[in-house]
């Protein structure tokens, strides 16, 4: 190996914290702490283009701490079989000066440790990569640095240290310089802020007085506003006043329109409910001029019956044998049939004629309700003509309002307010009646009302039934009373 120089280059000059393993003076143990390093990594060539790669490391507070190692590339192919590398010696450097710089905090996977000999002329330096599930160590034996190169060393920081003094000189005096001026700033600052503070409690003064003509204006103002505000308060109230009027107006003619139709509603229902009754009244006359019949009709079968007992009689005596060719018993059995059929014919004419009197009473009772329910109709129709009435009274009283007359009307009096003391202007024209006009709308007007409304607006169920045979002029004959009118020409002919 050659000991002349040709040049050096620097390919890593930084601190850089580490855990430093001392020996402890009092036992065997190591003493741990992490402490910051300055690390060199310098490149050396010597004559034949020798290459080593100098290691070196120091501490700052700590002026003997100085190690330093060459590698050549003989000491790295050893190093390299104890490390189990497989980089050349060209890009080691290059490889450690990268995981340096991917060192970041703790929690990097480059770890830095210094271990120190018993006798500290050695510092193992230690470079730990944890890679995934194994772990490359690469300890660098650096032995302490004495003599020449520690003065050199130690000359190199003293004039660092002298550069950073004077530098730091520097910065003093111009601090104090600046330090000199802030002063004078800060005392015409104070001047300035006296100054300052004075006009301030002037301007406050001022803005108290300024304040208080402000509140003057605006007390002022409200005042102005407010009666500004009362004054369109009255301009709009009597427009919505004119505007409820019209409202009411037109309110109250609608309703005289509605009272009119409901009133040519009721006349028509008035209409109906006479024909009904007059068709009911005829439907009853019939009814009792079939009972009659009926009755005729039963006495005749009863004769009937008694005659057929007694030719019976006379059959079961053997005084009729000889004068029929037929035999005996054919016509005991048609006698027994014959007697038979009369019988079941009195017990249906029976329960027809219950059923008659019956229907009598239902439509009596009918008749008295339909009767009802026209003078109720009748007494609604004379009502709603006075209320169409009172609202053409009204209408009239309005607009002879608009034309600048004054009527004397119900409910204004001199007295009175402009309502009459009602919330509508309408309400003072009300009639004396116990609810008011709204009501007569289909409304509450009487508890007897429900009769006419709205069940009695169509034909009564009662009479539905009795106006399903009228065309035939049989209306509500049973099955049975039609057999019996069937019959009577048989019971006829057996005579």
């Amino acid at each position: 190996m050659t000991t002349a120089s040709e040049g050096s280059s620097q390919l890593f000059h930084g601190s850089l914290p580490v855990t430093l393993l001392q020996p402890n003076r009092n036992g065997p143990e190591y003493i741990s702490s992490v402490v910051d390093v300055v690390l060199k990594l310098i490149e050396r060539r010597f004559e034949g283009n020798e290459k080593e790669y100098r290691v070196e490391i120091s501490r700052p507070d700590e002026f003997e701490f100085l190690y330093a190692e060459g590698i050549t590339r003989i000491k790295y192919q050893s190093l390299a079989k104890t490390w189990n590398l497989n980089v050349d010696f060209d890009d080691f450097p290059a490889r450690i000066v990268r995981l340096l710089r991917e060192r970041k905090g703790t929690t990097s996977p480059v770890q830095l440790t210094c271990t120190l000999s018993q006798d500290l002329s050695v510092c193992t330096f230690e470079v730990v990569h944890l890679i995934d599930m194994y772990t490359v160590r690469m300890p660098i034996e650096l032995k302490a640095v004495r003599g020449k190169d520690l003065l050199c060393h130690v000359t190199n920081n003293m004039r660092a240290l002298q550069a950073q003094a004077s530098t730091l000189k520097t910065e003093k005096k111009k601090l104090e310089q600046d330090c000199e001026e802030l002063r004078h700033v800060v005392e015409e600052l104070r001047e300035f802020r006296v100054k300052a503070e004075l006009e301030n409690s002037q301007l406050e003064q001022r803005l108290k007085e300024a304040e208080k003509r402000l509140a003057d204006e605006k007390l002022k103002r409200e005042e102005f506003e407010q009666d500004l505000q009362l004054e369109r308060d009255e301009r709009d109230s009597a427009l919505n006043t004119i505007e409820n009027l019209k409202e009411d107006l037109a309110e109250a003619e609608k309703k005289a329109r509605d009272l009119e139709e409901e009133l040519d509603q009721c006349e028509e229902e008035c209409e109906d409910l006479n024909s009904r009754l007059q068709d009911s009244e005829a439907v009853i006359s019939r009814l009792r001029c079939d009972k009659e019949n009926l009755a005729t009709s039963l006495d005749k079968t009863k004769k009937d019956l008694a005659k057929a007992n007694h030719v019976i009689a006379k059959y079961l005596k053997g005084e009729m044998r000889g004068a029929s060719e037929r035999s005996l018993d054919e016509r005991k059995n048609e006698m027994a049939a014959d007697l038979k059929m009369k019988e079941s014919l009195i017990d249906e004419m029976t329960a027809s004629i219950a059923d008659y009197k019956k229907k009598v009473d239902d439509l009596t009772k009918e008749n008295k309700e339909l009767h009802d329910t026209l003078q109720i109709l009748e007494a609604e129709q004379a009502r709603n003509a006075r209320v169409i009435e009172m609202y053409r009274n009204q209408q009239r009283a309005v607009a002879s309002r608009s034309l600048g007359t004054s009527p004397i009307i119900p409910g204004f009096g001199p007295s009175t307010t402009l309502f009459g003391g009602r919330t509508s202007p309408l309400g003072g024209f009300a009639p004396s009646t116990p609810t008011n006009f709204r009501n007569v709308l289909g409304k509450p007007l009487q508890a007897s009302t429900a009769l006419v409304t709205p069940s009695m607006r169509g034909t009564p169920p009662a009479l539905n039934l009795r106006y399903a045979n009228a065309a035939l002029g049989r209306e509500n004959l049973s099955p049975a009373n039609v057999a019996i009118e069937a019959a009577q020409p048989q019971t006829t002919a057996s005579k």
